[in-house]
This record gives structure tokens, sequence and C-alpha cells, in this order.
């Protein structure tokens, strides 16, 4: 990986209290693609640190912070019984 594509993560963002009250967090893993040009997004259990994105994986939102490393960022999911919905949109270029 070339230096140019690693990321740090930024620790104090903005986070709504929202979302910070759940215990829904885990991390994002970013891999470089040279191939694609971006990012490859891979959900990570905090827990334990394999590749996870179902219900039971969730952290609160303080043990996420605290398990942030290079090329990684906070990831949130409602489980899938949740009534409340989230939408995000990831725009690249």
């Amino acid at each position: 990986m070339k230096p140019e594509n690693i990321y740090n993560p930024n620790r104090t963002g903005t986070y709504p209290p929202s979302l910070t009250g759940h215990d829904n967090w885990q991390l994002v893993k970013l891999g470089w693609s040279d191939e694609r040009e971006k990012f490859a997004k891979i959900p990570i259990s905090i827990r334990t640190s394999h590749i996870a994105n179902s219900d039971g994986h969730g952290v609160p939102f303080a043990a996420a912070l605290d398990s942030l490393r290079p090329n990684t960022v906070l990831g949130y999911r409602h489980p899938d019984n949740s009534r409340l919905r989230l939408a995000l949109i990831d725009c690249d270029n």
C-alpha cells in the first residue's frame, strides 16, 4: 500500500447523540484497491477482529472509538429487528 493511501481516523468528529447512545458500532476496515483506485470497506467485529456484518457484533460507541486504528473508520448498524431506519449515502468521485 502506498503511503498516500493510508487513512488515519478522525477521533474528534461530531457524532449525533441519537447514535452514540446505542451499542451498534463496529469497525470498517479500509483496504486500498489499486485496480479500482478506491478503498474497499470491510465490516469488522471489534470483539473477534473477523469480518462481521450481522446482529450481535455491535459495541458501545466508546469501545468502537477506542478500537480505531489506521485504515479503519467507525461503522453503525441497526439490528435487523430494529424499527428505526437509517440511510447513509457513500459518494465516490
